[in-house]
This record gives C-alpha cells, sequence and structure tokens, in this order.
C-alpha cells in the first residue's frame, strides 16, 4: 500500500516539488543570512566613524582641504611630522580607497621632490604639479565621500583652486594632468 502511494506519478510530483522548494529555501535563507551579517558589519563600522569626535574628522578633511586651497602656505608651513599626522589620519578614518589615493600621492611626491631637473624642467614641472594637485584633489574628493557620502567631482575642487581654467593651454594642461592622475590611480606611480 505504501508502494503504490510513492508510485503514484502525482505523490512523486508532489514530493519533488516539496524537496526542491526546500533545498531553494534552505539557500536563499542562508544567503539572506550572509546579506544580514554584511549589512549589520557595515552598519556597525558606520556607527565607529559616527561615534568618533566630529572635531577629529573635520580637522583631518581641513587639513587636506587646505593642501590643495591655500597650497602655498601649507607648503611653507607644513612639517615632515604634520604630513605624516595627516597620513596616519588617513589611515585611521579613511576608506581603504582614500588610504590607496592618498599613498599614491605620497609616492608621486616623493617621485617628484627626487626627479633630477633638467632643460624642458619648467613644463615638466607644471604638469606635475598639476598632477600632484589633482592627486590631491582625489583624496579630498575620497575623504568627502568617506564622511558624507557626497561625491564631488575633483575637477570642479580645480577650478575652484586656479582662476585662469578658461585659458586653453591651461585647461589642456589640467585635462593632461587628470589624465595622468587617472591612471596613477589605476596603475600606480612608476
Amino acid at each position: 500500500m505504501l508502494n503504490d502511494f510513492f508510485s503514484n506519478p502525482l505523490v512523486q510530483r508532489v514530493l519533488t516539488d516539496i524537496l526542491l522548494i526546500s533545498i531553494v529555501g534552505f539557500i536563499f535563507n542562508r544567503k539572506l543570512e550572509k546579506y544580514k551579517s554584511e549589512n549589520a558589519k557595515k552598519l556597525q563600522i558606520d556607527n565607529f566613524f559616527r561615534q568618533i569626535s566630529g572635531v577629529k574628522i573635520e580637522e583631518t578633511f581641513d587639513h587636506w582641504s587646505n593642501l590643495l586651497m591655500n597650497t602655498e602656505e601649507f607648503s611653507k608651513s607644513t612639517t615632515v611630522e604634520a604630513m605624516n599626522d595627516m597620513l596616519k589620519k588617513i589611515v585611521m578614518y579613511g576608506s581603504e580607497e582614500t588610504v590607496k589615493i592618498a599613498s599614491l600621492f605620497q609616492q608621486y611626491n616623493y617621485k617628484y621632490n627626487s626627479a633630477e631637473k633638467n632643460e624642458d624642467s619648467e613644463r615638466v614641472e607644471a604638469r606635475t604639479m598639476f598632477t600632484l594637485l589633482f592627486l590631491a584633489a582625489e583624496t579630498i574628493c575620497s575623504l568627502k565621500n568617506d564622511f558624507t557620502g557626497h561625491k564631488i567631482n575633483v575637477m570642479d575642487l580645480m577650478r575652484m583652486k586656479l582662476n585662469d581654467t578658461y585659458k586653453k593651454e591651461v585647461y589642456d594642461e589640467l585635462v593632461m594632468a587628470e589624465k595622468a592622475a587617472r591612471s596613477i590611480i589605476r596603475n600606480g606611480v612608476h
């Protein structure tokens, strides 16, 4: 009698469907639990950053913004220790992407400062400085996104800093520097 019951095609179909639904449900629940776990971890990280003193975050963002907006004063008044502190705060409060960009900024800065100057060095130096500024601006934009969730355009920051971007030769240099900075972010400093 039990054999007849299980040999019935309708019963076999129902049992197969129940088994398949159970397997799919099990897999779905596992994926849902994994998603909830990952989301809970992200919320925990977000809450950590929200608990950090707003003053520390504001100070970090302010120092990096000064690097771009007050370049001349920044380079005169910033010591190696102060720059190391700025980088340390990037490591402490920045995302993986921000740390990557800041490290590339610093590597490019080292490379630029140790390079020998040649006869065409004035033009190369201008492009190098623009590229360095772009890397700083990329770091600032990434920090802004880390701290507020707002994305800002790097070229907009450069236009705020430089007042002659309407000139074709300056704009062309900016575009070249932007391409160089994006290449550095993609491929590293070579």
